[in-house]
């Protein structure tokens, strides 16, 4: 959406609220939710994960 379609529509003003599950990871770093450090071990853990299974796959 373009900015004036979305003032012209109010989404914004309806959307106030991010709703964690449904945000795609925005702003959670921000709010709280996970540190950097533990951002970083999440991405490595799953990113080693992916890479064992794939070469479980082959």
């Amino acid at each position: 959406m373009t900015l004036t379609t979305t003032l012209l529509i109010g989404t914004d003003a309806i959307n106030g609220d991010r709703i964690p599950p449904y945000t795609g990871g925005s702003r959670m770093i921000q709010d709280g939710w996970i540190s950097p450090s533990g951002t970083r071990t999440l991405g490595i853990t799953l990113l080693t994960f992916c890479a064992a299974l794939g070469a479980c796959r082959t």
